[in-house]
């Protein structure tokens, strides 16, 4: 084991550990081109870095699973923001005839309430007060807030109430926007509340859809998001095809759910970066 410690600052171990702390993730191209070093030194580097426990390399993905804590949701607003456009849009069009939808906090939890907008005779029931704000205007959609207690670290509403709220609302389609993907427990979350509350929501739910980046692919955390036994219907993502073999312990801890793949978008609504929160 490699002790952190002897990572000073601007080394390259540190320029390869901050780029991947900010992203999660990074194809090892992309790392290459930000860093410009030969590539048997950043080879050499990464070798170091995965011995040591700190990355993980996945085909050509180089994954941080150095877990710190997830940054605030600002920062998250801001970051894959036409990834998470194309994840919200496409993850929409699986609502279908749903009457009753649950959707968790989180930064593509607004994303995805963003493509709500032309729904009509939809509920939306939220512990995020923030995800259900892009819909507000939406006299054609009925929206809820649970009860609970405000979570200090998200903004989001936790505690038995939400719990109870998810749990008992019938609805067709459970949303969860998770922090990161598992290859031990599928969606997974940094917070223990906030896992109780993605259970709550599966057992709540008919079906259940997965949103989630390519950057949360790989990374591990500590609380497992699924209801045990639980099925997940489709994850949205914009993992590539190619990607399947090299994820495919992710997608067996929900039951190989079909991969709904989309591209990134260059326009993006400066109103959800800019959100206040």
């Amino acid at each position: 084991m490699v002790d952190r410690r002897l990572y000073t600052s601007g080394s390259l171990a540190e320029q390869i550990l901050q780029l991947l702390r900010a992203q999660r993730s990074l194809h090892i191209n992309k790392l290459h081109a930000l860093l410009q070093v030969p590539a048997r030194e950043l080879t050499a580097e990464l070798k170091v870095l995965a011995a040591a426990g700190l990355v993980c390399l996945r085909g050509l993905n180089v994954i941080c699973i150095d877990v710190l804590p997830e940054p605030a949701l600002s920062v998250r607003m801001q970051l894959h923001s036409g990834e998470k456009t194309a994840i919200g849009e496409a993850a929409a069009e699986l609502v279908g005839e749903s009457r009753r939808v649950l959707v968790e906090g989180g930064s593509t939890s607004v994303y995805f309430c963003r493509a709500l907008q032309a729904k009509k005779n939809l509920e939306v029931i939220s512990c995020s007060p923030l995800s259900l704000k892009p819909l507000s205007a939406r006299g054609s959609l009925k929206l809820r807030v649970t009860g609970g207690e405000v979570c200090a670290h998200n903004s989001n509403l936790v505690g038995p109430r939400v719990i109870e709220a998810f749990e008992n609302a019938d609805a067709d389609l459970g949303v969860l926007s998770p922090a990161v993907m598992d290859p031990r427990y599928g969606p997974a979350y940094y917070e223990e509340e906030d896992a109780l509350i993605a259970r709550a929501i599966c057992r709540g739910s008919r079906r259940v859809i997965v949103l989630a980046d390519q950057s949360k692919l790989g990374q591990r955390s500590n609380y497992s998001g699924l209801a045990e036994g639980q099925h997940v219907e489709a994850m949205v993502s914009d993992m590539r095809p190619q990607d399947l073999a090299v994820f495919g312990d992710v997608l067996a801890q929900m039951g190989h759910p079909e991969v709904v793949f989309v591209k990134p978008v260059t326009r993006v609504d400066d109103e959800l970066v800019l959100l206040d929160v």
